[in-house]
């Protein structure tokens, strides 16, 4: 599984935040958290936040990531509430082998 760093913005304190990003089922979702997973060495995220149809660009420099989301997000909505209208899957069946971390 590849794993990408898209630059966050958060509502709340203005600071900016390195989120991880999948790939899963053709759409690009952040992955603000990882859980212990069903097997030794591995993790699940806790969640996915949908990134298809919001404004999103590659980074630019001096940012070393891969995008970047061009709307702020709230720390609610990184925690899992849906009330900022993002797509967000709780704890989908996904599950990476620690030997993927970066």
């Amino acid at each position: 599984m590849n794993i990408f760093k898209t630059i966050i913005q958060c509502w709340d304190d203005g600071l900016i935040y390195f989120v991880d990003t999948i790939e899963w089922q053709g759409k690009f979702w952040l992955v603000p958290e990882w859980l212990a997973g069903p097997k030794p060495r591995t993790e699940m995220p806790a969640r996915l936040i949908g990134l298809d149809g919001l404004p999103v660009q590659k980074a630019r420099p001096p940012y070393q990531a891969d995008f970047e989301l061009m709307v702020p997000l709230t720390r609610e909505t990184l925690s899992g509430d849906p009330t900022q209208g993002f797509v967000i899957i709780e704890r989908p069946d996904i599950v990476r082998g620690m030997d993927t971390l970066h």
